[in-house]
């Protein structure tokens, strides 16, 4: 399964990367429960745009427009 280990790497530095760009930083083991949160919460029916409602709740510090990329980087990068 080293395969499976090294892509989910890849995807973990993909979307540390996205979420860089944003201008966004933090603990990256927390990024990274955050971006697997928001993928079980689409795949619940959740929306992207109540997802990033709720990321911007709970980070008062970024805007919408941020929170907003949190979610898409997270659906391109971890969401099936």
């Amino acid at each position: 399964m080293t395969v499976g280990t090294g892509i989910a790497v890849a995807d973990d530095d993909a979307y540390l990367a996205q979420i860089k760009k944003i201008g966004l930083t933090g603990d990256p083991t927390g990024l990274i429960q955050l971006g697997h949160l928001i993928c079980a919460d689409r795949a619940a029916g959740e929306t992207p745009d109540q997802l990033a409602q709720v990321v911007q709740s709970k980070n008062p510090g970024i805007s919408l427009s941020d929170a907003t990329g949190v979610v898409s980087a997270a659906e391109s990068n971890y969401c099936a």
